[in-house]
């Protein structure tokens, strides 16, 4: 703990940092130059403008999953139709020198027949490590009011936000 707030400053939401590290609300986590500290962030974020849906930002550098998330989607799929849903779409893509794999899963909430909207967004899923940490950024409104937007307006948001995720150059 006490290495971590010896690296743990505070920053206006506009400041962009010049040394590596992590932005979250409010604050900035210098990197752990020594790369012993295990760091596991989530963020999650509402917005007055995109009514009723929630944006969950995840990183970490030290969980490396075995498979990818698309080498998971036969079960990913079931678990789907057993909740109501379905896969609109999934895929691998590169984006600003990032390799990424997302699935876009779209059905039913669970006690209403009013749309539910599942997006994930998976980054260095495999090999986190400090220098490549993951990254999973999560648009949802499961268990939310009902949205007034349609599902292509969604997709099209979704596609705007994936497509600018950039690591800044020396962030680590």
């Amino acid at each position: 703990m006490q290495s971590l707030m010896t690296r743990l400053t505070g920053r206006d939401d506009n400041e962009i940092p010049t040394k590596p590290g992590s932005c979250i609300t409010n604050a900035f986590i210098a990197t752990d130059l020594s790369e012993i500290e295990q760091e596991d962030i989530s963020v999650g974020l509402r917005s007055d403008k995109l009514i009723n849906f929630r944006l969950v930002l995840e990183t970490d550098n030290f969980i490396s999953e075995e498979n990818s998330v698309l080498d998971r989607m036969g079960e990913i799929k079931n678990n789907l139709a057993k909740s109501r849903g379905y896969l609109e779409r999934k895929g691998r893509f590169s984006v600003n020198g990032l390799k990424m794999e997302e699935f876009l899963a779209v059905g039913l909430q669970e006690e209403k027949d009013d749309p539910r909207y599942r997006f994930e967004l998976y980054v260095n899923e495999m090999n986190s490590h400090y220098k490549t940490p993951s990254l999973l950024l999560i648009l949802d409104n499961e268990r939310m009011a009902p949205t007034t937007y349609r599902k292509e307006e969604i997709i099209s948001f979704w596609d705007t936000i994936s497509h600018t995720i950039r690591l800044r150059p020396g962030a680590y």
